[in-house]
């Protein structure tokens, strides 16, 4: 596990045939020390032992901006359209 932080999230793929790359995050939910380290995969809630996959690359954190125009082109038909135009930066109760 050399080179995993704790809390960061990287493209692994299991050791194991025709595996796809997934997005996992070093979870120390079962302890602060390397040995209880897992990674945890992404949208899941199932914890791996790092053993058993091949880390690819780590995903670096990454500002993304989106302009009014694209946001509202890709919330087009939903209720969130209207928050934009109003100008709401969370949604009215």
């Amino acid at each position: 596990m050399i080179g995993l932080e704790p809390g960061a999230y990287y493209w692994a793929v299991a050791r194991q045939p025709e595996a796809q790359p997934v997005v996992v995050q070093v979870s120390t939910v079962f302890g602060e020390d390397r040995e209880y380290w897992t990674l945890a995969l992404v949208g899941s809630d199932q914890h791996k032992m790092p053993e058993e996959f091949s880390i690819l690359a780590r995903i670096e954190e990454c500002q993304a901006t989106m302009s009014r125009s694209t946001a509202k082109a890709a919330l087009k038909g939903s209720n969130a359209v209207s928050l934009l135009d109003s100008g709401s930066a969370s949604p009215q109760q």
